[in-house]
């Protein structure tokens, strides 16, 4: 079975984005006093080779490094600072929309893809007597509890309709592969887009795939 809905946020997915939004606020005064730091060692190691080196008054020297050691330590607690903003943004306009898309897949046969050109995992879910589901990417490599005979796939937006955080719910048991298809063979098979489902049985899926 596929099936594909919305529904609000559960009480644990909350917590998990309120507890990412609280790290975040905690890092802001931390990566300034980090990226201040780090300025000043660089900046300071430069200022001594270039004192040993040069016939230039250390006053001068001293001048030229403290000013572009403020830009350059500027620009880039900016650009830290800028991306943390966005994630603390996006991570609150998710809590307000508080709606979680959700692809729910149990099966109990799945083949897998060997993995080519660091595109992830891939596998075909059989969901019913006559439909595979494809599932590709790299959240999806093998692990203890996955692949699985009953997942769901939680994606959560922000209000401008931008992915902000995604999560893999194992709910069943491990499943294991009944048989894996290498990469020469994959190369020949035109793999629809994650989640897509196409009519047939695993046996077949070769032909069905075939380009």
């Amino acid at each position: 079975m596929i099936d594909e809905f919305t529904r609000p946020l559960s009480q644990a997915e909350r917590r998990t984005l309120e507890s990412q939004a609280a790290r975040f606020e905690r890092d802001r005064p931390r990566l300034k006093r980090s990226m201040q730091l780090s300025a000043v060692g660089v900046i300071g190691v430069l200022w001594l080779l270039t004192l040993l080196a040069s016939n230039t008054d250390w006053r001068i020297i001293t001048a030229f490094w403290a000013v572009l050691g403020g830009v350059i330590g500027y620009w880039a607690w900016r650009e830290q600072a800028s991306g943390i903003n966005q994630r603390l943004d996006a991570i609150r306009s998710a809590l307000v929309r508080n709606q979680a898309d959700v692809v729910r897949i149990q099966s109990d046969a799945v083949v897998e893809f060997e993995e080519m050109n660091d595109e992830g995992a891939a596998y075909a879910f059989q969901t019913e007597e006559n439909a595979i589901a494809l599932v590709v990417g790299k959240e999806f490599y093998s692990d203890a509890r996955f692949p699985n005979t009953d997942f769901s796939v939680i994606r959560v937006y922000d209000g401008r309709g931008e992915l902000a955080e995604f999560w893999v719910s194992k709910d069943g048991e491990k499943l294991e592969p009944i048989r894996r298809i290498d990469a020469t063979t994959k190369r020949r098979l035109r793999l629809p887009d994650s989640f897509a489902v196409v009519r047939g049985r695993l046996a077949d899926l070769e032909r069905i795939l075939a380009l």
